[in-house]
């Protein structure tokens, strides 16, 4: 039986899979294997349109004694949730996720008063209904209000996480087949993958704020441009050569 080493060569290929972009990388045979296999690393990636941004909020208030400072708080956040229900957002979607209350201290260590906080993570599907939603609880909350950060994300990622999959699969087969097809063999079966999948995560958001931190503006809607998220895909699949 004939016996071919195939070397490791760059590729800088890139390859387009229905609308999805993949890029080979270099197919190579382990140091010491067979050479009768050929191993090499597929990428794919598909990109999205978020539909979700989640913000997190935080009420907060001063007082001269910590229950009070908790019951105003307490207030405000209840006034943001009703203002973001009222403007499309599900109650399963909003979480208070966190309660504080500390003194605060001036001149010489003595305390001034206490400071409550209430966070609320609310999660705002479709992006239509944060432009107004968000609005809606700044103005409900006003100074007492601080809008902390806000991510825009895509929801159901399975089927791009597919497409990725699919593509960077493609991708690794395509390569293989010309390597084995230069070395004047042909592909066998698959011995062995090794997969991988990235992205998107979530991105942060700027939202405007006046000097003193708190979100300003009113209820009026904020825009939302949410611009595309990559999902990707890697694959390394070992063939069998014939």
């Amino acid at each position: 039986m004939s016996r071919y080493t195939l070397t490791k060569v760059a590729a800088a290929t890139t390859l387009v899979f229905g609308g999805l972009v993949a890029t080979s990388a270099a197919p190579a045979v382990a140091a010491g294997g067979s050479p009768d296999t050929v191993s090499v690393n597929g990428h794919g990636s598909v990109k999205g349109t978020p539909d979700t941004l989640i913000a997190n909020l935080d009420a907060h208030a001063t007082r001269d004694s910590a229950s009070a400072a908790l019951g105003a708080a307490s207030q405000v956040a209840t006034d943001v949730v009703n203002a973001l229900e009222a403007n499309g957002v599900d109650a399963s979607d909003i979480q208070t996720s966190g309660v504080s209350v500390g003194a605060t201290y001036g001149k010489g260590n003595n305390i001034t008063g206490y400071r409550a906080d209430e966070s609320i993570t609310a999660r705002m599907n479709p992006l239509s209904t944060a432009q107004t939603a968000l609005g809606a609880a700044s103005q409900a909350g006003g100074n007492a209000l601080d809008i902390n950060s806000t991510e825009l994300t895509i929801s159901h990622k399975g089927a791009y996480q597919a497409k990725a999959r699919a593509a960077a699969f493609a991708n690794a087969k395509a390569a293989a087949e010309q390597y084995a097809q230069l070395a004047g063999r042909q592909l066998g079966r698959v011995i062995h993958i090794t997969a991988s999948t990235s992205g998107p995560g979530v991105v942060h958001y700027p939202y405007p704020t006046d000097s003193a931190g708190s979100a300003g503006g009113g209820a009026a809607s904020v825009p939302i441009n949410p611009g595309t998220q990559t999902i990707g895909a890697s694959v390394r699949v070992v063939w069998t050569l014939r």
